[in-house]
This record gives C-alpha cells, sequence and structure tokens, in this order.
C-alpha cells in the first residue's frame, strides 16, 4: 500500500529527490498497515528530510561561490518550508488511509440495497448520495445541505460506517 501525496518533487530538489512526496509515502505505508509504529514512522521522516536537507544544502554551498550567500540561503529555507508541508500533507493523507483502512470489514450490504432498491440502479443519484455521505463523514456538523429532510439526513447518517467500508474495499483494490 502506497500512500499517495498528489504532490511532485519539489522545484529545485529534482536531482537530489526525484519524488520526495513518494519516499514520504512508502515509509507512511508501513504506518498505515501496521508495520511500524508512529514513533518510528515519524523518525523515518525526520531522516528523510535531514537526507534532503543535506543534499540541498551541498547543492547551495555550491552555488554560493559566485553568488550573494543570503540569497541562497533563503532559498534553503523556503525549500526547507516545502519539504515540511509535503510530509505534513503525507501524514495526514496516510492517517486517512489508516483510519479508513479499519473499515474495510464493516457490512456494506445496508448501502448496496438502498442503491438497488430506493434509487432504483441510478448511478448518478448514488454518486449524489455518496458526496453527501462524504461531507457527513468529513464534516458531520453539516445540516446536509442537499438532503431536504429530516428523514433522509437520519437515513444518510445509518449509511456512514457502509459508505466507509466501501471506500476502505476501494482503496484495498487500488493498492
Amino acid at each position: 500500500m502506497t500512500v499517495q501525496s498528489g504532490k511532485n518533487a519539489i522545484a529545485g530538489t529534482e536531482q537530489e529527490e526525484p519524488d520526495f512526496a513518494t519516499r514520504i509515502g512508502s515509509i507512511l505505508s508501513e504506518w498505515v498497515i501496521g508495520k511500524k509504529t508512529s514513533e518510528d514512522a515519524g523518525h523515518s521522516c525526520g531522516q528523510a528530510l535531514c537526507q534532503a536537507l543535506a543534499a540541498i544544502a551541498g547543492k547551495d554551498n555550491s552555488q554560493a561561490s559566485g553568488n550573494g550567500t543570503d540569497t541562497v540561503s533563503a532559498e534553503v529555507v523556503r525549500q526547507e518550508e516545502k519539504l515540511r508541508e509535503t510530509i505534513l500533507e503525507c501524514i495526514a493523507n496516510a492517517a486517512l488511509q489508516r483510519v479508513l483502512r479499519k473499515s474495510r470489514f464493516d457490512n456494506s450490504s445496508q448501502l448496496s440495497q438502498f442503491f438497488t432498491l430506493d434509487l432504483g440502479g441510478e448511478w448518478g443519484a448514488f454518486i449524489e448520495t455518496a458526496k453527501e455521505l462524504a461531507e457527513l463523514v468529513f464534516n458531520p456538523e453539516t445540516s446536509g445541505a442537499g438532503v431536504d429532510m429530516d428523514r433522509n439526513k437520519e437515513l444518510l447518517k445509518s449509511f456512514r460506517i457502509p459508505f466507509l467500508s466501501l471506500a476502505a474495499k476501494a482503496q484495498t483494490l487500488s493498492d
């Protein structure tokens, strides 16, 4: 299972770190599936950051010979901030995957029956329902803007666990 971040390599570090986010994702994948502790994964992320920064600093030192050192050093600071942001993004994504992974064995049949019986097998209607369910999962305080009646809101709430189960199963298929 590889953790995806959606980020490409950081500008200016392509030669030293072809895809820093992929490297961090690989480290965190071990944590997502339970092969690494949070502490071990965090330590590995810190090591990867230090290695990337050392490569950037080496490049910075070679460029500093003819340039103003302050300008180049500011670039190193900017690169460090980008790398840290990439790690934070990857950790947030991995945390979601780890929590979602726990749902893969939950029963999703209730949602499948709803799709067939209540939505008449209409894919567009299910896409809208899935959007509402995702909103409910990520922001439970929302009033369900697309849902008009209280009965429908309660029905959607009852589908939260089956929805997560479907998402977790899809995640497993894509791994």
